[in-house]
């Protein structure tokens, strides 16, 4: 008789620990699955789900952590890729302004470019050409300035225009 209660006391808790084991296989299956799909947060939450349930589950742990690194790579990675875009777009923007002799896009445009390539020759070497190509251009713009002013104080009217015209140019 008291073998008996005993067995009947016995079997709802262990058939609540079957439960138990049964939700946490389940959720084990649905969480590996998810964090082989690579969807990593979704799989974090899952394991987390286990743990909740089941704390010393050391295979959910591990991959509770797995997750988490997963998903820093994955956001490095994207990261990466993202300022490789932004790269490339600033790299055609500067090029662009240094063919149409628009310096003052194409110097700002190639520096944040560099700034992303850092070890890139061929934009540090667009943009000292184009910080070359600035510099000659103020130069000249300096000197055609002093020259037209300079022929308009003597009242020598047709050469001043020429100056003007050709610092319109620039």
């Amino acid at each position: 008789e008291v073998a008996e209660l005993r067995q009947r006391e016995v079997r709802p808790e262990q058939k609540r620990l079957g439960d138990k084991r049964r939700k946490v296989d389940v959720q084990m299956q649905e969480a590996m699955q998810l964090f082989q799909s690579n969807a990593f947060s979704l799989a974090r939450d899952k394991f987390k789900e286990i743990l909740a349930v089941d704390p010393m589950n050391a295979e959910a742990r591990k991959h509770r952590i797995l997750c988490d690194e997963k998903r820093f790579e994955l956001e490095r990675a994207q990261q990466k890729k993202g300022q490789a875009d932004s790269a490339a777009e600033l790299l055609r923007e500067g090029q662009e302004a240094l063919a149409r002799r628009d310096f003052e896009r194409a110097v700002p445009a190639l520096e944040k470019t560099l700034e992303l390539r850092k070890d890139d020759p061929e934009v540090a070497r667009l943009l000292a050409q184009a910080r070359a190509a600035r510099d000659k251009r103020e130069t000249e713009i300096a000197f055609l300035r002093k020259r037209g002013h300079e022929l308009l104080e003597k009242n020598e009217l047709e050469e001043a225009l020429s100056f003007l015209v050709k610092l319109r140019e620039l």
